[in-house]
């Protein structure tokens, strides 16, 4: 697959959450969100009395390499707003890492200040995960860093 990325093409899956009262909404709102720029498609599971996640798959493609990150960048950035704006969960069960880790002042707000000082507290070296979690990030910044480097 590596030579049709090269030439700008790409497939992910976008893993989020919501309660069964929003789960309609978050369905919605990324569908559309992810639409503008993809072809999308998305399936239920993990579903529990408290509610679901969802997967939505989505493949897309531009000219060139260059085009393609910046399309892509642009899917994960308004998957991410839409699913903060529905009430959703940015995340399920496979985490946050770097990709998703812009998007954590969306869903956290004012908790972030609370979750940057518990970090310090118990890792000052920052020697655990770092440039995880969106820690390192300014509010309401949405950035992909490709290298792996803390941002």
């Amino acid at each position: 697959m590596s030579p049709i990325f090269r030439q700008g093409s790409f497939v992910d899956t976008m893993e989020v959450a919501a309660t069964w009262a929003r789960l309609d909404d978050l369905y919605d709102s990324v569908k559309t969100a992810i639409g503008k720029h993809a072809v999308v498609m998305a399936h239920f599971s993990h579903a529990y009395p408290e509610g679901c996640s969802i997967y939505f798959s989505f493949a897309a493609r531009s000219d060139g390499l260059a085009a393609s990150q910046e399309k892509y960048d642009a899917i994960w950035r308004d998957g991410m707003a839409a699913t903060t704006r529905a009430g959703g969960t940015i995340s399920h069960h496979h985490g946050i890492g770097i990709l998703k880790g812009a998007a954590m002042y969306g869903e956290h707000r004012e908790a972030m200040t609370l979750l940057r000082a518990l970090k310090s507290a118990f890792d000052p070296d920052n020697i655990m995960n770092p440039g995880k979690l969106g820690l390192s990030l300014r509010e309401n910044a949405f950035v992909i860093d490709r290298t792996g480097a803390t941002p």
